[in-house]
Parts: structure tokens; sequence; C-alpha cells
């Protein structure tokens, strides 16, 4: 099982996403292989709504439906 990288690392999530396009396309893995875990900050001002959404983009960069481990 592989820990990927989380967002607040540059481009990291993108470049992930795009090498994980490859594996599963190439039948290398597949997505249930592998446990995916990313992290998101928070303050006293994010509200719900922009905290979902902030977790949604992560997952959409990743070019994933779900991540395992938030």
């Amino acid at each position: 099982k592989a820990h990927l990288p989380a967002q607040g690392y540059g481009c990291s999530e993108l470049q992930i996403g795009l090498a994980l396009k490859v594996l599963f396309d190439e039948g290398v893995c597949k997505r249930e292989d592998l446990i995916i875990q990313t992290k998101g900050g928070i303050s006293a001002s994010t509200s719900k709504s922009d905290y979902k959404s902030s977790i949604i983009q992560q997952i959409k960069r990743l070019g994933l439906d779900y991540v395992d481990l938030f």
C-alpha cells in the first residue's frame, strides 16, 4: 500500500494524479490497491462549505473519486 502527499506541496497533487492515471491505465495497479491520504488546513474563519470545497478540489486534482484518509 502506498501513501501519497497532500495539498500545500506545490503541484504534487496534479503530478501524482497524472502518475496514478498512467499506472491505472497500464494495469500496473488498481485504485483498490492503494491507501491514498491527504490533508488540509482549517482556521477559525474556515466555513464548512469552504472546507468541503477544499477537500473536493484536492480529490479532483488527484484525478480520483475518493481518498481513503483525510
